[in-house]
């Protein structure tokens, strides 16, 4: 596998050498593994789990930019198959296996990977039906989401319910907007407004409101939950502030080497991230986050900007949570939302 992540990833970074072009999104993900990789040299000096960290991220963004760069409509319906195919794999491995083959592993591994796939197959079936056959929503893709929710449902994927309730309820209050003609105030309230939210749940510590949205399946999702965990996370992170201890363990957050216990995972991403590489891998997360803001921005389909901004909400929600969003997915999500909005832009002769 590894292999294959190194063969895709030189072949779509040559081929931009090639062509004397990095968007925006490259210069921003290469900026961002490089503050890791600073990171990772400074302290840990786990190479391996860093290259494969970032050949996960920097791999899917130059795979799917390229797809929906040559093939808009065929790429769409590709990636919605695929996440369609495995999400019907790994029901049939729930209903086999409710409990989990070999200790809670199913088709797409551990329950946390339910999330990304769910969130990924529902925007990629709604993005095809509005691309290719100029529906908002089909019979295909009402399929897809009921997929979904079983998934999620089936085994109480607490961060799945979180982050299909949001993509819901933030594309039906999107699609509100719809009727507004004026782009800008579309992007306002479909992105500018969740992103100011977000960073106050981030600065605030404000989990009331996943809070009371997973008290419905008895979930504890308060910061105050797991009070060991983000405390010890938190004391490493201010010994380590700017560059944080590197990259380990695949990109999951192990501090074996302060504590007796093997291993330790922080159930929250920004926390992960904020360990590995510090306040200056942030700097970097935030600048590739408002550089797909700033493409959406220049968009000139609405239902575009609402989906994508739901999907790419809903995803940075979940991170402080539990999720590891920093991985493929995410990045399949971030480099969809990119590339629809360079090739719908207002200027679709201009690269943002």
């Amino acid at each position: 596998m590894v292999v294959l992540q190194i063969a895709c990833f030189l072949y779509c970074f040559l081929n931009r050498i090639k062509r004397k072009r990095f968007s925006m999104l490259d210069l921003s993900v290469i900026s961002f593994y490089l503050c890791l990789f600073i990171s990772t040299v400074m302290v840990s000096r786990d190479f391996f789990s860093w290259l494969t960290y970032s050949l996960q991220g920097a791999g899917a963004i130059f795979l799917i930019e390229d797809m929906m760069a040559n093939d808009e409509k065929e790429s769409i319906l590709v990636i919605r198959n695929v996440s369609f195919f495995f999400l019907l794999c790994n029901l049939a491995s729930v209903i086999m296996a409710p409990a989990g083959f070999f200790g809670d592993l199913y088709f797409l591994g551990a329950r946390i990977g339910f999330t990304p796939f769910c969130i990924m197959a529902v925007v990629s079936a709604l993005l095809g039906d509005y691309i290719v056959n100029g529906k908002k929503i089909s019979i295909t893709s009402g399929a897809v989401i009921l997929a979904a929710v079983v998934n999620v449902a089936a085994v109480r994927v607490s961060t799945g319910i979180l982050g299909l309730a949001l993509l819901a309820c933030m594309t039906a209050a999107g699609l509100l907007l719809c009727g507004i003609r004026k782009q800008s105030m579309v992007y306002l309230l479909s992105y500018g407004i969740p992103s100011l939210v977000w960073f106050v749940i981030v600065l605030k510590g404000r989990t009331d409101i996943f809070q009371i949205i997973l008290s419905i399946v008895g979930e504890d999702l308060t910061f105050n939950g797991r009070t060991l965990i983000w405390e010890m996370a938190l004391r490493y992170i201010s010994e380590k502030p700017f560059w944080g201890y590197g990259v380990t363990a695949l990109g999951d957050f192990y501090i074996a080497a302060y504590i007796k216990q093997r291993s330790l995972p922080a159930h929250d991403e920004l926390l992960n991230l904020l360990y590995q590489g510090g306040v200056a891998a942030f700097i970097c997360w935030n600048i590739l986050y408002f550089v797909v803001g700033h493409a959406l921005k220049r968009c000139r389909e609405n239902y575009i900007i609402v989906l994508m901004s739901a999907a790419v909400f809903s995803f940075l929600c979940i991170m402080i949570t539990e999720i590891q969003s920093q991985k493929a997915i995410i990045f399949m999500v971030i480099a969809l939302a990119y590339q629809l909005a360079v090739n719908h832009s207002m200027e679709t002769k201009e690269h943002v």
